[in-house]
């Protein structure tokens, strides 16, 4: 499917160094912290309460997903017991498997995560690995890196169960050792916040988001570094006030010549502190309610509703069109050596992260009006402007839902968010296609909606959000073919 007029995903640009991709952010850093809004409307649980979702799935509450993952049962292999540095139930590492857990991580997990330096990690081990291990920071770290390697090999079971947990024989030493520093340790080193920040990544790897955020918190709290978790903005989980340093921390370096996992992580970065702006600029508790179709019906005479419309989007929409500016900024200063097209499906996972972020972005900072155009009377036609943003969204939402699959086709940490925002992308799509004036744009809505959910299902642990979020898309799909062969009959 061609991109929407606006869309601006056709801009052409030469490879560059790391002082582009810096410059999306320089205007940031003479501004106040752009914090994400608490308690807003952009999280799958907030998308429905809105009519037109309640209408598909009935009432749920906005926090329907964090009381499901508050319920989940803890791994039946986290009792630690016992002296929680005593590592003699460790069975002695194995080098023939180690070895290889070691090259896998630094090809899969720190290509996305590079926290750590190859060369001084393979130092660490070497000489680590060379004697029984000791209850150090340094065998935690090493410890996790291995379990991260682990999950990231590992594909799940058709047959999933609760406590699925690959690499757990590594993770769990190491988890006591950095839970005993942590409560232990006034002034502690570098090591600390790597090793709780690896560790919520595995946490991350099994699908466990709470978990996660426990680790993440812990470790910006000991040492104040740039630790982002899109699993704080999910599930309006309590900051732990890094977000007040964000805009004035220096990128990283990448190297020169740079580093093509560093220049996209650098990426990454970047665009995490624009989703902050969009959010920031976007989701205030005034801006909540700027848009409201009632308005439209109560407040003009028959006739003359184009031209309130226009009048309510005017304000907001000057907002969405900058940020979409500085989105399709960010875009255009990717070094060209991972810089991905935008039109087409990704065929590798950097690139799907990439394509991930500029579809979610671009379908957040347009979405307020796709839900407003929703929420007219069928009756009242949405202004030619209007419905050019609704098709923009709509095929971000699409492309989203494709690029997804791609991405979760294997473990990554990212997992949990990316099911998030593909159940928000499909749910997106198909009130849209139910909508008489949008329905072109999605006429392969049951396909969609089909791969959203095998795509899901995959990771749709017994008892977790990622499981009721696949069984109410398979509700949605049903009551979607159900409605549109109705109006077929009309």
């Amino acid at each position: 499917m061609a991109s929407p007029h606006g869309s601006g995903m056709s801009h052409d640009t030469t490879a560059s160094g790391t002082s582009h991709m810096a410059m999306v952010s320089t205007s940031a850093e003479v501004l106040p912290p752009m914090t994400i809004p608490l308690w807003h409307s952009t999280t799958t649980g907030s998308l429905l309460s809105c009519p037109q979702v309640k209408s598909l799935l009935g009432d749920y509450p906005s926090d329907v997903f964090l009381r499901i993952e508050e319920r989940r049962a803890p791994l039946t292999s986290q009792g630690l017991v016992g002296n929680p540095t005593d590592l003699s139930a460790i069975q002695p590492l194995d080098r023939s498997c180690t070895d290889d857990l070691m090259e896998l991580y630094f090809q899969t997990v720190n290509i996305q995560h590079p926290i750590l330096d190859r060369d001084e990690c393979i130092a660490l081990y070497h000489s680590t690995v060379s004697r029984p291990l000791q209850p150090s920071l340094e065998s935690a770290l090493l410890l996790v890196v291995l379990a991260l390697a682990e999950c990231a090999k590992t594909q799940p079971p058709e047959r999933l169960s609760a406590d699925w947990a690959p690499g757990s024989t590594y993770f769990l030493p190491g988890l006591s050792i950095s839970l005993e520093a942590y409560l232990n340790t006034t002034v502690p080193s570098s090591t600390l916040p790597q090793c709780l920040y690896l560790m919520a990544l595995y946490y991350n790897y099994i699908v466990r988001p709470l978990d996660a955020w426990k680790l993440v918190h812990m470790a910006s709290t000991c040492f104040q570094r740039l630790w982002i978790s899109d699993l704080i903005a999910e599930h309006h989980l309590p900051r732990s006030g890094i977000e007040n340093l964000v805009d004035r921390l220096q990128l990283p370096l990448c190297g020169d010549p740079p580093n093509p996992s560093l220049l996209a992580w650098l990426a990454e970065l970047s665009a995490r502190r624009l989703l902050n702006r969009v959010h920031h600029a976007m989701y205030e508790n005034d801006q909540e309610h700027l848009l409201q179709a009632d308005h439209v019906t109560s407040n003009c005479a028959s006739g003359r509703e184009e031209e309130v419309i226009i009048r309510l989007m005017s304000s907001r929409l000057n907002v969405s069109m900058e940020l979409d500016t500085q989105l399709n900024h960010w875009y255009d200063l990717i070094p060209q050596i991972i810089k991905p097209d935008l039109t087409q499906i990704p065929i590798s996972v950097g690139d799907a992260v990439i394509v991930l972020r500029h579809h979610s972005a671009k379908d957040i900072i347009f979405r307020p009006f796709l839900l407003f155009a929703c929420s007219l009377p069928s009756t009242v036609r949405p202004p030619e402007s209007l419905i050019e943003i609704c098709q923009t969204t709509i095929y971000s939402c699409r492309q989203y839902v494709r690029a997804a699959a791609m991405r979760l086709a294997e473990p990554s940490a990212s997992t949990e968010i990316v099911v998030h925002s593909v159940f928000a992308s499909t749910i997106i799509i198909t009130i849209s296609a139910l909508n008489p004036w949008l329905t072109e744009y999605a006429p392969d809505i049951d396909d969609l909606q089909g791969i959203a959910i095998s795509t899901m299902q995959r990771w749709a642990l017994p008892g977790s959000c990622i499981e009721a979020m696949t069984l109410m898309l398979g509700a949605i799909r049903n009551k979607t073919k159900m409605l549109k062969a109705n109006s077929e009959l009309i």
